[in-house]
């Protein structure tokens, strides 16, 4: 399995980002654009050819509760499968937009990558409110055990 600076790579798809072509990868916690080696301004060894501006390097998104993504929707003369980004950190950051570029699959992949974040979103929600009912279990259990301890030493046991 690939991996990204230490995390397993869910999935990955060909990509456009900031006008350069790419890799998009999806991790448990973020979304990683990483530009090929053959992107424009590159040459094959992944340098900058003179006088060209090429992206520096890959894009992370961390997917934060804040993350808003907007999905395109296949139409008739809607050729672009992208999904814009916006509520990045650190905050203020702005929107990003991915394009999803294979020619054959791009709708299928744009549906995944954004079946992969509803899913995450979802998933944390239900983590949540699951921290929040054994808190209070928790909390509950504290209460009482803090009243018998307090009759406990009433009594002299």
């Amino acid at each position: 399995m690939k991996q990204w600076d230490g995390e397993s790579v869910l999935a990955a798809w060909p990509s456009r980002c900031k006008k350069t072509n790419g890799t998009l990868l999806l991790t448990a916690t973020r979304l990683v654009h990483v530009p090929s080696a053959d992107a424009p301004g590159q040459g094959a060894s992944g340098t900058v050819a003179e006088g060209t501006t090429a992206l520096r390097g890959p894009i992370e998104v961390t997917l934060t509760e804040n993350l808003k993504c907007e999905i395109s929707r296949k139409k008739p003369g809607q050729e672009l499968a992208l999904m814009q980004m916006s509520g990045l950190e650190p905050a203020g950051a702005g929107k990003l937009i991915v394009e999803l570029t294979c020619p054959q699959n791009k709708w299928v992949h744009l549906r995944e990558l954004s079946e992969w974040i509803k899913t995450r979103q979802e998933e944390k929600k239900l983590l949540e409110e699951e921290q929040k009912k054994e808190a209070e279990v928790l909390g509950e259990q504290m209460r009482s055990a803090s009243s018998t301890i307090t009759w406990s030493s009433r009594l002299g046991y």
